[in-house]
């Protein structure tokens, strides 16, 4: 069922679109009322007026039941009564709009993203997107309406193994003492030697024999386990 036939349904059928002067007036209005007798929203001025200015206004055939004003959150929409004066913003129309945004701005949500990547610079661009997409929001909704927060958990060892290829080798050498063909195959899950490898301490990880891991399906076979310890002990000899 489309937005227009769920708004029918209830008894509402949207008109035009309020002009910019009209909203500007509500906007201004609802948000000085709202920051000047409400504590909570006492420094919220800015965002009260350009969370109802960006909002779709339009005027509407309504049921009385609406007593003039609806809130539609699917599409961020506000409908008016089209027999509404809207330069003469009532006290129901303040209460209905302190209802929906009230809420919003006094209470917060933490989005918490891990962010992957091989190459630096991949992830630099990683970071751009999301840095824009926060830019994007304030700019429709208000200044400091969305944050963003970046916390390193480690690097890519890659680079700085480059400068200690010896372990790598020294490691492939004891695979094949032992009758083990290895294979270098770059991972992006974060390990403690990924964060060693970075504070001095190179640690090139080492397979441990296990398949699908992180799943459901994750195993390891003890045949595997026990080549892994003799290439440990073939490590250690060298």
């Amino acid at each position: 069922m489309t937005s227009e036939k769920k708004l029918q349904k209830i008894g509402i059928i949207p008109k035009e679109k309020l002009k910019i002067e009209e909203k500007n007036h509500i906007a201004k209005t609802i948000a000085s009322k709202l920051s000047e007798n409400i504590e909570a929203l006492s420094d919220c001025y800015h965002e009260l007026y350009m969370r109802i200015f960006n909002s779709d206004l339009y005027y509407a055939d309504m049921d009385k039941k609406f007593c003039g004003i609806f809130y539609f959150y699917k599409t961020n929409t506000i409908y008016i009564d089209e027999n509404k004066n809207v330069s003469n913003i009532d006290g129901y129309m303040i209460h209905e709009v302190k209802r929906i945004y009230t809420v919003i701005l006094t209470s917060s949500q933490k989005l918490i993203y891990n962010l992957r990547d091989f190459e630096k610079a991949n992830m630099k661009e990683r970071m751009k997107k999301l840095e824009d997409i926060v830019e994007e929001l304030n700019q429709k909704y208000g200044k400091n309406t969305v944050t963003i927060e970046f916390n390193e958990q480690y690097e890519n060892m890659k680079e700085h193994l480059k400068k200690d290829k010896e372990l790598i080798i020294n490691a492939q050498k004891a695979g094949e003492r032992v009758g083990v063909e290895s294979f270098i195959q770059p991972v992006r899950g974060g390990t403690d030697g990924a964060r060693l490898t970075v504070k001095g301490l190179p640690c090139p990880n080492l397979g441990a024999g296990g398949r699908n891991f992180h799943g459901v399906y994750e195993f390891v076979c003890i045949e595997d386990m026990e080549k892994i310890a003799k290439i440990l002990v073939e490590l250690v000899k060298t």
